[in-house]
């Protein structure tokens, strides 16, 4: 058999209750950890449809840190952060988004004090964001247009002190600041400004 209908006919036993050391017994080839990451994939297949979110994790990807991110949403049944999942398991699934800052991200989405709850939901946007534009990959790969550089221009300016805290400790967040600031320091140079 594939391996995907090896782990097709694992999810069923798992659905069906049989235990994780029987399944083991029955597939020669199978270890413990896989069947355990396949329960965990069902169960946040499970829980994502009972949110609504059409996007599934790829089966390796259910780990620890998303289940559990994914599973407080769930509990909450917090449909604003619900909303976004679709798009932060495309990126996941992509590698745009990692695991650790996918959780992080929701997780400070866990708060009902009002102030609290709209700047984490604003900063789970901001995240979702980065992950769609382009990585520089280092060295001068390419010039930005003065059009570009104007428009991340503004999005840095006029920011709250908690929130340049935020960008310095974030480790995304300080390189597209880095990549930022070189970029003015160049169009500066050509510019004569």
């Amino acid at each position: 058999m594939l391996e995907e209908e090896v782990d097709m006919h694992i999810a069923d036993s798992l659905n069906e209750g049989v235990s994780v050391d029987n399944i083991v017994k029955h597939y020669p080839n199978v270890t413990k950890k896989r069947v355990q990451a396949i329960k965990r994939a069902g169960t946040t297949k499970e829980m994502l449809s009972d949110l609504g979110v059409v996007r599934r994790l790829k089966a390796e990807l259910a780990g620890t840190h998303l289940t559990s991110a994914i599973r407080k949403i769930h509990e909450r049944e917090d449909a604003e952060a619900a909303r976004r999942l679709d798009t932060a398991i495309k990126h996941v699934n992509s590698g745009k988004l990692s695991q650790k800052e996918f959780s992080r991200a929701f997780g400070r989405c866990d708060t009902y004090e009002p102030a609290k709850r709209t700047k984490a939901l604003a900063e789970l946007d901001e995240t979702l964001s980065a992950a769609e534009r382009p990585k520089n990959k280092g060295g001068r790969a390419g010039h930005a247009s003065l059009e570009t550089l104007k428009s991340d221009l503004k999005r840095f300016v006029n920011r709250d002190d908690d929130e340049l805290v935020r960008l310095v400790t974030d480790v995304h967040a300080r390189q597209d600041a880095q990549t930022l600031i070189t970029n003015l320091r160049r169009a500066l140079e050509v510019t004569d400004a």
